[in-house]
């Protein structure tokens, strides 16, 4: 898993930013764009300061197309992370996060009376009733952070949400 060398290579340089390069490819064939949101998102709960893509195919010029479909993932990547920066570059700390799923990643940082929450379902199978406390941070209410997104729900001061394969979720909670 990815978390695991981000953790080794943290523990091995402390105080070192942590820079992902994001694969644009596998074995068998490119990856979604699940996969792809999922990967970036599972490194900025560990802590990523800098982001590259790197895609590469030995296949003929028919494959190219799928080149093309990476790289318009990419982009709206990078368009998520441009609207998530002021926010991510502002935080001081980081929030503890309690998740009740194992393949669930999770970072929380204060923003404005709240907190963002980040949830990535690091599965290839959906996982429902996600359930997140966040330490430090009394909130009522949840909001999406981009449109299109399950708004999840907020009781006793847990957040709940259902996340898809590899699904990621992104709520301001206040």
């Amino acid at each position: 898993m990815v978390n695991s060398r981000n953790t080794f290579i943290k523990q091995l340089y402390p105080g070192k930013p942590l820079v992902s390069v994001l694969q644009g490819f596998a074995t068998t064939g490119f990856p979604s764009f699940a996969q792809l949101r999922a990967l970036l998102y599972s490194n900025v709960c560990d802590g990523m300061m800098h982001q590259f893509y790197y895609s590469w195919t030995a296949g003929q010029y028919n494959s190219l197309e799928n080149q093309l479909e990476v790289s318009l993932y990419t982009r709206l990547l990078n368009w998520e992370m441009k609207q998530l920066l002021p926010d991510l570059f502002a935080a001081s700390q980081y929030l503890p996060v309690n998740v009740n799923a194992p393949n669930v990643k999770s970072m929380a940082i204060p923003s404005g009376s709240g907190a963002l929450l980040i949830l990535v379902n690091q599965s290839e199978t959906p996982v429902s009733g996600v359930s997140a406390t966040v330490g430090g941070v009394s909130f009522s209410t949840s909001q999406a952070f981009f449109p299109g997104t399950s708004s999840g729900s907020v009781g006793g001061g847990i957040f709940s949400v259902d996340l898809p394969a590899y699904g990621v979720g992104i709520y301001r909670l206040q």
